[in-house]
């Protein structure tokens, strides 16, 4: 899992937290961490920040054991979690793996929103959802 911080451009670049997490933590655990992804996230960092996105990538590559992007891809599945600020839902999009030419595409289609006041519980149950329907 990683957290992403917007350019003041708009652009979404890593930010250099990541997590790597084994299937079988809990729900509690795995909606803990996706909270603490959101803690992580920055709006409006400078240009100078996506300059360095290489090296943390290269960090999350490390920490996964492959050495590109492509191998990195191969077997990925992705959701995207967002939360509307400051505390509202949580939408989590499924992730369509393209390949390492393609890259990953939204699967709108697929989208799980969770209410504000769901528990940890039932956001990571939501989490694992969304992961079983990423491509």
């Amino acid at each position: 899992m990683a957290s992403h911080s917007r350019v003041h451009t708009g652009i979404w670049v890593v930010n250099g937290w990541f997590r790597t997490l084994d299937n079988s933590i809990s729900n509690e655990e795995l909606a803990e961490t996706v909270l603490e992804a959101f803690a992580k996230t920055q709006d409006g960092v400078g240009k100078e920040f996506v300059e360095g996105v290489k090296g943390r990538m290269r960090q999350i590559f490390n920490s996964v054991e492959v050495d590109s992007y492509a191998a990195y891809l191969k077997d990925l599945v992705s959701v995207n979690a967002r939360r509307e600020f400051p505390a509202g839902s949580v939408e989590l999009t499924p992730m369509q793996n393209l390949g390492p030419r393609r890259g990953l595409r939204f699967d709108l289609d697929q989208m799980v929103v969770v209410s504000p006041d769901a528990g940890l519980n039932d956001l990571g149950a939501s989490i694992r959802v969304a992961l079983d329907r990423a491509t």
